[in-house]
């Protein structure tokens, strides 16, 4: 029985490549969340997100911004993490209670 061996070692060859797969799913970039695409990409509405998600809102007129964003960016570019590192900048969000 031989191929029960090859079977096995292609059974876990898939199991690797597909946990691999899984895991290179989350950007390693820091997704850039605005009004035209934080519901499609977070579904935050919905309940049924599209995985973790860690999302600095910044100020980009605030000094405090560029460290922020720093350590945002340096937590994204982790292969090994399983959450999607994003940003929403408050300066390009309007506020429907706030439009004239």
């Amino acid at each position: 029985m031989p191929t029960s061996g090859y079977t096995a070692l292609s059974a876990s060859l898939l199991c690797l490549l597909l946990a691999n797969t899984v895991r290179a799913s989350f950007p390693t970039t820091v997704v850039e969340l605005h009004d035209d695409n934080f519901e499609h990409d977070t579904q935050a509405a919905s309940g049924q997100t599209t995985g973790t998600w860690a999302v600095l809102f910044t100020d980009s007129t605030s000094r405090r911004h560029e460290r922020a964003a720093l350590v945002v960016s340096e937590l994204a570019e982790d292969e090994d993490k399983e959450v999607i590192y994003a940003q929403v900048s408050q300066v390009t969000m309007t506020d429907p209670d706030m439009s004239g």
